[in-house]
């Protein structure tokens, strides 16, 4: 088994794979730049998830192999999906930048390698001129969550530690609505896969 802890920073998510014995840290951690006029663009986070292939991992890394999941990568498949974290955060992504980091959770998980890392976004709220405005999010932010593609390259095997870092572009994401509100997009991409 693996250990998989969940760290954010405003814009950038990295995930960090921590090892000891025959298990592995997952990181997150989140990071972003400021939006002109919005003072603070708060988001509620209830739940992260990584989508973990199991398969073969040598010393040398991951050896191409997938068990269980046959030859596809079963995107979606309900037995892949690992939970880093159900803890309810709120964190203001504004804040979260010049190397601010937040941990969003850590737990064990099988060797294999991360392909998708999943959100479940319950609210979001944007400050500006002073006054907070709701941010309307897609109903699938907290149904199916916000799935973020990895490069599908990095291996969770012991002794070693892995990163990937998630960008949550705040001033892609945020959208005026067109009635004096915002809307989320959920711009976020993967800035980095790193293996230690």
């Amino acid at each position: 088994m693996k250990k998989v802890m969940v760290v954010a920073a405003a814009g950038v998510f990295a995930a960090l794979w921590a090892c000891g014995s025959d298990n592995g840290t997952v990181r997150i951690i989140l990071t972003d730049a400021p939006i002109d006029g919005v003072e603070s663009l708060k988001v509620t986070v209830s739940k992260v998830e990584i989508h973990l292939v199991a398969g073969g991992v040598t010393d040398g890394g991951w050896n191409g192999v997938q068990k269980d999941l046959g030859d596809t990568e079963a995107a979606d498949d309900d037995n892949a999906w690992r939970v880093v974290s159900d803890k309810v955060q709120t964190f203001d992504l504004l804040t979260l930048r010049n190397g601010v980091t937040v941990l969003l959770g850590e737990g064990d998980v099988p060797e294999g390698r991360v392909t998708q890392v999943r959100l479940t976004l319950d609210k979001a709220e944007a400050v500006v001129k002073g006054k907070t405005l709701p941010v309307d999010c897609p109903a699938s932010c907290a149904t199916t969550g916000i799935k973020i593609a990895t490069q599908g390259a990095l291996a969770v095997s012991a002794g070693l530690a892995s990163e990937i870092t998630l960008d949550f572009v705040a001033a892609a994401s945020l959208k005026d609505d067109g009635k004096g509100g915002y809307k989320m997009e959920h711009v976020i991409k993967v800035v980095r896969e790193e293996q230690r």
